[in-house]
């Protein structure tokens, strides 16, 4: 059975829960991701910046006015479910149903090794619907689920 340790990505951009939004926002977009991990000084998950956040946020700016030099801290979010490398990957696809969420931060010992995205999870399970939705699909599309290991 594979592990989310198998398929998780591991190049990272994370910010510190001091930065400002504005950097987070500009990585996000720099990098096309939809999830920073907020890390702190000593590297540890403290939480989770989503695209949906800065949007909100720069929702209210707009019609607060508020200054724009807003830490990071004021927007992530702090309840973070987690999986370890070693987690089955079909446990983390559950928890993502479970909690509506489209990432999942991957943590050993409290620190982050790396996160594991709906892309990640579509980029796996595309070769298996390619071929499922094929016009000749095997006879059985779950046999190449076991077959690959």
């Amino acid at each position: 059975m594979r592990s989310v340790g198998q398929i998780m990505t591991t190049d990272l951009f994370t910010v510190h829960e001091s930065d400002v939004i504005d950097f987070a926002a500009s990585l996000m977009d720099w990098q096309h991701v939809r999830h920073i991990p907020v890390e702190d000084d000593d590297h540890n998950l403290v939480g989770l910046v989503s695209h949906r956040a800065v949007l909100r946020h720069l929702a209210r700016l707009n019609t607060d006015g508020r200054p724009e030099s807003v830490p990071v801290s004021a927007i992530m979010s702090k309840q973070v479910i987690t999986v370890t490398p070693s987690t089955p990957t079909i446990d983390a696809i559950e928890l993502m149903k479970a909690h509506s969420v489209s990432c999942l931060p991957v943590v050993r010992e409290s620190k982050l090794v790396g996160i594991l995205t709906e892309h990640d999870i579509v980029q796996l399970a595309e070769p298996l619907l390619r071929r499922f939705l094929s016009d000749d699909p095997p006879q059985d599309p779950l046999s190449e689920l076991t077959a690959g290991g």
